[in-house]
């Protein structure tokens, strides 16, 4: 065996190494990415439908102003987990 073929061997075997390693990041990158949108999708539906009724404590703008951050969340993790 020459050299020469021992290094196309060894570099055909890096640049498929390097093919697997991207594409296993890849992968793992939208696997954490549609875990993030479901995430914020699930605490956004939770502030708008049982976020607890504070008005014995606080005015009821702040009970609103939780709603609409919930909805802009759910909107956002919904949004990813379709178009991601």
């Amino acid at each position: 065996m020459t050299i020469e073929r021992f290094e196309s061997k060894q570099s055909i075997v890096v640049l498929v190494g390097l093919i697997l390693i991207i594409g296993l990041f890849y992968i793992l990158f939208s696997f954490v990415v549609k875990l993030a949108g479901l995430l914020l999708l699930l605490v956004g539906l939770w502030l708008v439908v049982m976020f607890p009724d504070i008005s014995n404590y606080q005015h009821g703008p702040f009970i609103s102003t939780a709603r609409i951050i919930g909805l802009l969340m759910a909107i956002i993790g919904g949004l990813i987990l379709i178009f991601w």
